[in-house]
């Protein structure tokens, strides 16, 4: 008896788009006036605020398509999303001054 293919011997109906695109990360600094840096006895100073993974856009339906780790990678390699982190967004704050 011939085994045939179908939903109970495949993987057809757990594989999906996991395509996207991400904001990694994006800042922005701001140079801070010469008489605020002179008041700190410095050259120069500046302020820098920085985010990481800020935005993404995919129609992956699990928590997110980067979120996976490799079980049985020896044999078989399945990826897997289940109960795993997403990577988190996270805010930096930066002062930044020339002596």
């Amino acid at each position: 008896m011939a085994l045939r293919e179908s939903g109970t011997t495949t993987q057809w109906g757990f594989m999906e788009q996991a395509d996207f695109i991400r904001l990694r990360e994006a800042s922005i600094t701001y140079e801070l006036p010469l008489q605020w840096a002179r008041a700190m006895r410095a050259s120069r100073a500046s302020v820098t605020i920085a985010g990481r993974n800020l935005w993404k856009s995919t129609n992956y339906s699990g928590v997110d398509p980067e979120s996976n780790y490799i079980t049985n990678a020896a044999s078989t390699g399945t990826v897997n999303d289940f109960q795993t982190q997403p990577p988190p967004s996270y805010w930096t704050f930066r002062v930044n001054v020339d002596f």
